[in-house]
């Protein structure tokens, strides 16, 4: 007798790990994982922080500051404020106050402010959101206390704007000064132009231009001209420059500068490059040239060269070192140097030292400024400063001058009143029965469905947010098509959106061969091995014939035997598929698979060439 060959030509079995739901989809059988994901809801409060503190401050008696910075209400606060006491009694040394509404567009401004038009000025301002994406805005300048004085007016501002370009920047003053501008960005060409008229404290006319233009693969050219009138003075300055990429963290920018201003003229050529390399950071420019000067007429030329140099190195977040440097020399004169190293350490958790220093004259009391600042237990801090401002910056008047202040501080961290838009709904499956442990998201925001399937979120900020299900967090008896919600909310929003869910079921059915010939599964029947398929998915019969597919969504499916993997000896009687229709009542089962044995014929050889079957 000769035994049938195994179909070793049928691709082998693969196994498949499919979980099986829980018994009651109500109570997730992942509860304990989505309750160890606590819910990141919106903040309930707003956080007004404010630090008052008293002390030293050279030149008085006594000095009080009073600094906060924060929201209310969903308005945003910043101050910053000294006050000193001396022999010319209480004045205000510096103070800014700005308080700021998104939502609705309007900021205030007061104290130390400053505009393009006036310049560093003391007043007040008081902008709003115009019709379109214009930002007009009102204000009254003053003198600023060591400065020059000049008379107070009354400024009328106004932004005109479009997809994000400022149309026209404008500004007037009641004593006719007036400013205008415009400013254009686009990826191959940029545009700037201004023009003011300044009125006080001196007369000044100037007027300007800008353009850069990108070329090909980081190159760019450009140039720009300026023209002033200072007090019958004029001046004009020109300049063109090509940007010139050498690598990736090296850029170079030659230019070439012309200027005729108050009986001077000057032609100077100049490059510089900023190289940006990990924790480095380096700035370098030389310029040279030529300045003609007339005297009564007679023109003499001197030559003029001048080197600046800034690098930065952070060292980690304990050490931050800056060191700048310039050095300007001519043939008719000593050549001026300035060096300046700023130093920031983080000497512990609690304290920091910064300090600026000049180089390599450390200990000069002209150029020196430290700042130490020292955090104490309750939300106490001291703090010392003591210095100028950089040798690169200048200030008129008696501002320019080292002073010293020591001074206590207490930080008090305020709860506020918050401001936000209200999203709500439930989690349902498509028959309306309620979801309970779902993850629901918004934007980073989530929070999970109660027994009713309900979730809220509060005080939820402006913006646009993404509204979806986390699907690690979804009880496994059901699932998610992925089809979320975009919502835009502001502070007014009271917004009602439903996440719906799919209840997952099963299929349940057997694979047999009749061998009473009664039509139907009887015990020792079942044929074990087979792969049964449905959609992507397969199993394999267990002993008794049985299979079964867990977490099926809902709708029509085909359940079908795999022929390419049926035994040698076994063929279908009945046909390989089967339509089901999958509900959220309850698993599909009785999906049967009839087989019949193939028979095979015996084989009698004879011995001597003889034989019969």
């Amino acid at each position: 007798m000769a035994t049938p060959a195994a179909a070793q030509d049928v691709p082998p079995l693969r196994t498949f790990v499919i979980e099986k739901p829980a018994a009651d989809p109500v109570v997730p059988e992942n509860a304990g994982r989505a309750l160890s994901a606590a819910p990141l809801l919106p903040p309930a409060f707003d956080r007004l922080q404010t630090s008052v503190g008293l002390g030293y401050v050279q030149g008085a008696d006594w000095g009080a500051q009073w600094l906060a910075a924060g929201a209310y209400g969903g308005r945003q606060i910043a101050l910053d404020t000294l006050f000193t006491h001396g022999r010319e009694g209480t004045r205000l040394d510096r103070g800014t106050l700005t308080l700021a509404d998104p939502d609705a567009g309007w900021r205030f401004d007061a104290g130390d402010v400053f505009s393009s038009l006036s310049g560093a000025s003391r007043g007040a301002r008081a902008t709003w959101r115009g019709r379109g994406d214009r930002r007009p805005s009102l204000a009254w300048y003053g003198s600023r206390p060591g400065v020059t004085p000049r008379p107070s007016v009354v400024a009328y501002r106004d932004q005109i704007r479009f997809a994000s370009q400022t149309l026209l920047d404008a500004e007037i003053a009641s004593d006719r000064s007036a400013l205008a501008a415009t400013e254009w960005t686009f990826p191959h060409f940029a545009f700037a132009a201004s023009w003011r008229d300044q009125r006080n404290p001196v007369r000044a006319i100037d007027r300007s231009l800008f353009a850069e233009v990108p070329v090909a693969r980081g190159f760019a050219v450009g140039g720009s001209l300026v023209r002033s009138n200072v007090d019958g003075e004029r001046g004009t300055w020109r300049s063109i420059f090509l940007r010139v990429p050498v690598s990736r963290w090296m850029r170079l920018t030659l230019e070439r500068t012309f200027s005729e201003s108050a009986g001077i003229t000057q032609e100077l050529s100049a490059v510089s490059a900023n190289v940006a390399a990990g924790r480095l950071q380096m700035f370098h420019r030389q310029h040279w040239g030529e300045t003609t000067i007339d005297l009564a007429g007679v023109p003499e030329a001197i030559e003029r060269q001048q080197i600046q140099s800034m690098a930065a190195y952070n060292a980690g977040t304990r050490v931050q070192l800056t060191l700048q440097m310039a050095t300007g020399w001519s043939p008719h004169g000593a050549a001026q140097h300035w060096e300046e190293l700023q130093t920031s350490v983080r000497l512990t958790s609690h304290s920091t030292l910064q300090v600026v220093t000049a180089v390599p004259d450390f200990g000069n009391p002209e150029r020196l400024r430290a700042r130490f600042v020292q955090q104490l237990p309750r939300a106490f801090k001291v703090e010392a400063e003591f210095g100028r401002l950089s040798a690169f910056q200048s200030i008129p008047g008696e501002l320019d001058r080292s002073r010293g202040r020591v001074m206590v501080s207490r930080t008090f961290d305020i709860a506020t009143p918050p401001r936000g838009g209200r999203i709500d709904g439930r989690v349902v499956d498509h028959a309306g029965r309620p979801v309970a442990g779902a993850r629901v998201l918004l934007g980073s925001y989530a929070g999970v469905s109660d027994a009713d399937g309900r979730y809220t979120f509060l005080h939820v900020p402006r913006g646009v947010y993404e509204l979806s299900l986390d699907t690690a967090f979804l009880p496994a008896a059901f699932a998610w098509d992925g089809r979320g919600q975009t919502l835009v909310v502001t502070p007014m929003s009271r917004a009602t959106a439903n996440l719906l869910v799919a209840p997952l079921n099963a299929v349940h059915g057997r694979v047999y061969v009749d061998r009473n010939g009664n039509k139907q599964f009887d015990l020792g029947e079942g044929v074990e091995g087979i792969v049964v398929l449905l959609d992507d998915r397969a199993v394999a019969t267990s002993a008794d014939g049985a299979y079964s597919f867990y977490n099926v969504w809902p709708g029509a499916h085909a359940v079908h035997l795999d022929p390419a993997r049926l035994p040698a000896t076994f063929q279908p009687a009945a046909g390989v598929e089967r339509p089901i229709t999958l509900g959220d009542n309850g698993p599909v089962t009785g999906v049967e698979f009839l087989l019949t044995m193939i028979g095979k014929p015996i084989q009698w050889r004879g011995i001597g060439g003889g034989g019969r079957e």
